[in-house]
């Protein structure tokens, strides 16, 4: 069995190239009663699509924010991306990590928001995120996060997930289903209940929701906001080891297993059939 690991800011402690980090990006307000707002990217390797997600935040209609950018050292010409566009940029160092999760608990452990919205370098997001974000949380007090829809963009269409739904309702019956790139966090949320955990690679955000779930903290929808993604995130490359990850996260948290893995099977088939109709392709 999977022991759960869960770390905590204090346990993040930035290497000494974040002391003097790459960005020219200052804030756009001095003591603002605004709220601040931490846009982290992390990425490695993305050179075909960083530079959309750079612009997409650097166009954004509310300007009290800072972003980070944590770079896994890439080889494929990304930080040649990053030094174009440095002065959008408030902070950003390339240096190995540990993958996914552990640079997005850099990047949390880096931010002085009291929001924070992780952005990956395949998405993007239109001119009015984050007012819409800001707005979420100015009409929702006690929520701990805000999300949104998502829309998936192929090369032929956009296909939309409208996020206007319970995540609690998901999660009692073992559904991880749910919009997360769409999220935003009050940053005391990871001060509350840690961050995210590297026990579970290919459905941590999964088990944060859950974790979040078990302490009580409340979520809220908020329309008028997307994140746009390409296809293909992690766990539908590594399918197999996803669905392990749900199943395992649902045991240790006595949520149902039997439910959860036949709400699960029919699109675990879809998904099979898609990767091996995807790799005949190549050869006709």
């Amino acid at each position: 069995m999977v022991k759960l690991i869960i770390p905590f800011k204090n346990q993040y402690r930035p290497s000494q190239k974040w002391l003097n980090p790459n960005g020219a990006k200052k804030l756009a307000f001095l003591n603002s009663k605004k709220p601040l707002v931490s846009v982290i990217t992390i990425v490695r390797n993305s050179r075909e699509t960083i530079e959309k997600t750079i612009l997409s935040v650097a166009n954004q209609s509310y300007k009290n924010f800072e972003y980070i950018v944590v770079d896994g050292n890439s080889t494929d010409g990304t930080t040649d991306i990053l030094k174009k566009h440095n002065k959008l940029i408030s902070k950003w160092v390339s240096e190995k990590d540990s993958g996914s999760i552990d640079a997005s608990n850099k990047g949390v452990s880096l931010a002085k928001g009291e929001i924070i919205f992780i952005l990956c370098a395949d998405d993007f997001i239109k001119k009015n995120t984050l007012e819409s974000i800001v707005k979420g949380f100015n009409l929702n007090k006690n929520c701990s996060f805000v999300y949104g829809d998502m829309a998936m963009v192929t090369k032929k269409k956009i296909i939309s997930y409208s996020g206007n739904y319970s995540f609690k309702k998901n999660i009692i019956v073992g559904n991880p289903t749910f919009n997360y790139p769409s999220i935003a966090w009050k940053k005391d949320v990871f001060e509350k209940i840690g961050l995210y955990t590297p026990s579970f690679p290919w459905n941590n955000d999964y088990e944060f929701l859950v974790r979040l779930y078990f302490n009580k903290l409340e979520g809220v929808y908020v329309p008028n906001y997307s994140v746009y993604r390409k296809p293909g995130g992690q766990g539908e490359v590594h399918i197999f080891k996803s669905y392990i990850d749900i199943l395992t996260i649902n045991y240790i948290y006595k949520l149902p297993i039997f439910k959860s893995f036949i709400n699960l099977f029919p699109d675990l088939c879809k998904m099979i059939l898609k990767q091996t109709f995807s790799r005949f392709k190549k050869y006709f």
